[in-house]
């Protein structure tokens, strides 16, 4: 079993990347989130091989062996198989995922990842106990109990799931300043939302 890979991106589209490793060329199919860049000299990706149906092997790679974690419990649940699984950590990236379901968040999930309330409910109860031993780093500069609140307080103020979180990376992936309590992440998140109207 290959534990990762590690090699120079000399291609990557929508979905897929090819890595060179000596010589060999490796196509991977990969995320969105995924931050490797062509050019790459030194790009590592934490795989899972996987044989399909018609008998060809298909390689998954990922940045974050939690992250292929996440997705080998996804193709656990009956019904969903790895493509399925990709496409949901192509909607959702891993850590909100863990989140949402963390938190409960039914109906977020049910919205981002585009799939109906029952399956995202089947989803919740089978991978909830898997995330047990998943631990999420907290986000650069905030903690997850301000996160969670900030994004209530702002959907209770009629904002958009995507518009929030969309202004809520802004903010963290600009400033160097740590959020360490509700009321100072909502106020920068209104006063930045405010500009754009």
């Amino acid at each position: 079993m290959y534990e990762y890979l590690l090699g120079k991106v000399v291609r990557r589209e929508e979905g897929e990347c090819v890595i060179d490793v000596d010589g060999l060329g490796f196509l991977l199919k990969i995320t969105p989130y995924s931050s490797i860049a062509v050019g790459d000299e030194k790009a590592k990706l934490y795989i899972r091989s996987i044989l399909q149906a018609d008998g060809e092997q298909a390689f998954y790679g990922f940045e974050d062996p939690r992250e292929r974690d996440i997705f080998d419990a996804l193709r656990g649940i009956k019904g969903i198989g790895p493509r399925t699984s990709l496409r949901i950590l192509s909607r959702v990236k891993w850590d909100e995922l863990c989140e949402l379901i963390q938190t409960e968040s039914a109906d977020i999930l049910s919205t981002r990842s585009g799939l109906g309330k029952k399956t995202v409910s089947r989803i919740m109860l089978e991978l909830k106990p898997h995330l047990q031993n998943v631990t999420l780093d907290e986000r650069k500069g905030i903690n997850q109990k301000v996160w969670i609140e900030t994004r209530q307080v702002l959907e209770k103020l009629g904002y958009s799931t995507s518009e929030i979180e969309r202004t809520m990376r802004n903010i963290l992936e600009k400033e160097q300043i740590s959020y360490t309590d509700t009321e100072t992440f909502v106020k920068k998140a209104l006063m930045v939302m405010g500009e754009k109207d």
